[in-house]
């Protein structure tokens, strides 16, 4: 057990005890005492921690849009960061032009063990790390790098991740977070560098609006606001010019 466990443990025997010296009894209920319950004013406010709890006894959970089976277990447990990279992943794999592709198990070497007695191959690579998506063309060229972060604001390390995969890469990278405010679509070179340097680093951030109306079409609205920004990288890729993004 970890030691957040151990105090969500502790914490609930604390609870347990205050109850009991209330005159209050621990009750065994199961999936019938729970379909019995009727809300009403005084006690509505428990009604979505009763429906959690509700899925617990079930042992059920939610299906995700990747294309994978339900997964067993409760569904709000279920790790968000990586459910929103697989939804970015098969989203991107479905619209992308034809002359481009995904690329399977991306490991980026960012460093590696500089050895005159052997070849990169052979030197120790260091901090191997596996972006969300890597877009190449067939000729086996990485046109664009995009990571999905489930987070509200992008940070000064996601930055710099990007920068690193940029540089390595000689591609830009776009940075796709969800939309919890406004919308948010920004573009970044290096402040001063040679100029060189500042051709070759370009990072995007993008939201992505999970909050459409168009319930008959849902996936396709947040793919297609997707769209809008990774194609127009991709052309610009192509033609050596600057993107035009799409609100």
């Amino acid at each position: 057990q970890t030691s957040d466990e151990l105090k969500l443990r502790d914490k609930l025997k604390q609870i347990s005890y205050l109850l009991q010296k209330e005159g209050l009894s621990d009750v065994q209920i199961d999936q019938y005492h729970m379909s019995m319950i009727q809300y009403q004013r005084l006690n509505e406010h428990y009604e979505d921690a009763l429906k959690i709890c509700e899925l617990v006894l079930k042992s059920t959970g939610y299906g995700d849009s990747t294309g994978n089976p339900v997964f067993s277990g409760c569904g709000f447990l279920y790790n968000m960061n990586t459910l929103f990279e697989k939804f970015i992943l098969k989203s991107v794999e479905a619209i992308i032009p034809q002359q481009f592709k995904v690329q399977k198990n991306n490991k980026v070497r960012l460093l590696h063990e500089v050895d005159a007695s052997k070849t990169k191959n052979e030197s120790k690579s260091k901090n191997v790390v596996r972006p969300d998506v890597v877009i190449q063309d067939y000729d086996e060229k990485i046109r664009l790098i995009i990571d999905a972060k489930y987070k509200e604001n992008i940070d000064a390390n996601d930055f710099y991740q990007s920068l690193a995969y940029s540089l390595a890469y000689d591609c830009p990278v776009i940075l796709l977070h969800p939309q919890f405010n406004e919308e948010e679509i920004y573009h970044y070179k290096l402040a001063e560098s040679d100029h060189s340097m500042y051709e070759r680093v370009s990072i995007f951030t993008n939201t992505v609006n999970f909050e459409k109306e168009d319930s008959d079409n849902y996936i396709a609205s947040i793919q297609e606001s997707i769209k809008k920004t990774v194609i127009p990288i991709l052309t610009s890729q192509e033609n050596n010019s600057s993107p035009t993004l799409q609100t």
